[in-house]
């Protein structure tokens, strides 16, 4: 996926966005679909946060929600840099933990 996103390959295959390819051509449905990209994003973002998901100290759930955060602040014109961006994740991360398998409900209040 990353290598169709970086090259932009997606339109000479025939689709108009990478959300596109990844509904029609790898046949994810539309949730799975923006996950991985948000995750794959994220990844971009964010170098280093990949080992803290390895190691099971972030998990996917955590990184759709900060995506989404992030595109919803985005759409308010509001923009973050790196640093900003790997504060905010160590305040959600410290929820979700302190939080246990509830934490994921306070991600949306963040």
């Amino acid at each position: 996926m990353r290598e169709i996103q970086n090259r932009r390959l997606y339109p000479r295959l025939g689709f108009s966005s990478m959300f596109e390819y990844c509904i029609k051509q790898l046949k994810y449905c539309n949730t799975s679909a923006q996950l991985r990209i948000d995750t794959m994003c994220f990844f971009l973002e964010l170098p280093g946060t990949k080992e803290s998901l390895e190691k099971g100290d972030l998990n996917l759930s955590v990184i759709g929600s900060f995506q989404k955060f992030v595109r919803h602040e985005k759409q308010r014109k509001k923009s973050y840099s790196t640093k900003e961006k790997k504060e905010l994740l160590k305040q959600v991360e410290s929820k979700v933990a302190t939080k246990g398998k509830y934490g994921s409900k306070l991600l949306r209040y963040f």
